[in-house]
């Protein structure tokens, strides 16, 4: 405290900035040490994940294709059900 009571004051007048900047600087460092700490726990994260998400992807697809080959046989079956029942005179009789 000494040394900055007996300093000009030019010099008084330049630490204020100078120590704000230092103040900035070490803000700066904290932030980015920070956000690269996040962004490698994230990194992490989804690569943890992205295998499953894949599984649960190729699943979710295999299971849309055998419901769309279901529901085709579906029709098909009942086209072909309703057409031979006529064929053969099987139709349902009708109430009166």
């Amino acid at each position: 405290m000494k040394l900055l009571r007996n300093a000009s004051i030019g010099t008084k007048v330049a630490v204020a900035p100078v120590f704000a900047i230092l103040c900035l600087v070490v803000v700066a460092g904290v932030s980015l040490w920070g956000s690269l700490s996040g962004t490698r726990a994230l990194v992490e994260i989804n690569q943890a994940r992205i295998p499953g998400l894949a599984l649960a992807a190729d699943l979710e697809r295999r299971i849309s294709e055998l419901n769309n080959k279901l529901n085709q046989s579906l029709v098909w079956g009942r086209s072909s059900t309703s057409s031979s029942r006529t064929r053969f005179g099987l139709r349902k009789t009708e109430k009166h």
